[in-house]
């Protein structure tokens, strides 16, 4: 999305050229609140636009294509997922004004998404291994869950190591009450034993 004009005294060249300086109005965090509160074609019209904005010249801070990614992941739109993990790359995690945010889950949920099994994994190992190391609860308990749902269709080892990640997953999230993201193991356990 582009940003907001500069103040006076910058032209529209001086505010590109200094961009990092000036305070840019966000577009991810309103795509995101769409994607979230179910209204997809808001959040895929916003995300399309958002797309087509991207260029080599100007592109769009990581944070903000964080935000997009996650948005795309959450629609369930393949197409501009891969879009967004592209421009993403290998990226772990980016800055927010109060705090960092996990990008490599999202980028495996994208890659998950797009059917690349291999990249997801690839990512959530990388985003357990970050969300560990900074003890970050809600987020390692997340991506065991992401790491549980990708092995469950796989060989009876990766089942194993799948329900190894559900088991872990499920304890954290009845600990944090985190309610939605346990509702989800939870449906998936009971896959499991069906």
């Amino acid at each position: 999305m582009r940003h907001s004009q500069p103040h006076d005294p910058l032209s529209a060249n001086d505010y590109s050229r200094n961009r990092g300086f000036l305070i840019a109005r966000r577009e991810g965090p309103t795509i995101l609140a769409l994607a979230y509160a179910g209204r997809s074609e808001d959040a895929r019209a916003a995300l399309e636009k958002a797309s087509r904005d991207q260029s080599e010249d100007e592109m769009d801070p990581a944070n903000e294509l964080a935000d997009y990614l996650e948005a795309a992941v959450i629609i369930r739109d393949r197409k501009l997922a891969a879009a967004f993990a592209g421009l993403l790359g290998d990226l772990t995690a980016v800055h927010r004004q109060i705090s960092v945010s996990n990008v490599a889950r999202p980028l495996g949920e994208a890659a998950a998404l797009t059917g690349d099994l291999a990249t997801a994994r690839r990512h959530y190992d990388r985003s357990l291994t970050w969300a560990t190391q900074i003890r970050h609860r809600p987020e390692i308990a997340l991506t065991r869950l992401a790491l549980a749902e990708l092995l469950l269709e796989g060989s009876s080892d990766e089942r194993a190591e799948a329900k190894s990640h559900l088991d872990f997953a499920i304890e954290e999230f009845r600990a944090m009450k985190m309610q939605p993201s346990l509702e989800r193991a939870l449906r998936h356990k009971g896959l499991l034993h069906a």
